[in-house]
């Protein structure tokens, strides 16, 4: 019995596992079985994020053909992030900052061709201006001034 203790810790400090052929089965299958349900669950993870996306599409690509011009805006960008005057978190590729005489709260705005919402509104904000949040300094000074067209989805 010394021997197999001493083989045990021998086998131990040099780091080989001593497992019979049904430990070493079981931990096989478990692993497999593991892995298999891990890999299946990934693949529903991004069937169910591609799904999503092509709904996300699909409507915005539906709210696109009901879009109307509604001119030529001067658009920024703004960072820092808070509570917006409707209440909700700002969002970068989300909110905007509008005139709410111009376009209302809750508005679905299209600009360059991306979807925003009217969310915020600003003092500096006043007729065909916009403010687009975005998540840095950086990105907003590398947004700059455009002046852009907006179309109102819906």
């Amino acid at each position: 019995m010394r021997m197999w203790k001493r083989a045990i810790a021998v086998a131990m400090a040099v780091g080989v596992c001593l497992h019979t052929p049904a430990q070493v089965l079981a931990t096989t299958k478990a692993e497999t079985v593991q892995e298999i349900n891990t890999d299946a669950e990934n693949t529903n993870n991004e069937v169910t994020n591609t799904m999503t996306a092509i709904k996300a599409m699909s409507v915005s690509k539906k709210a696109a053909q009901n879009k109307r011009y509604i001119g030529k805006f001067k658009v920024y960008a703004y960072s820092g992030g808070g509570i917006t005057a409707s209440g909700a978190r700002t969002r970068a590729n989300r909110t905007v900052a509008v005139d709410p005489r111009v376009i209302p709260l809750g508005t679905k705005i299209m600009v360059n061709g991306k979807v925003y919402v009217a969310e915020d509104t600003g003092g500096a904000i006043k007729g065909n201006t916009l403010d687009i949040y975005m998540p840095s300094e950086s990105a907003c000074r590398q947004w700059g001034v455009r002046t852009c067209k907006v179309y109102i989805l819906g």
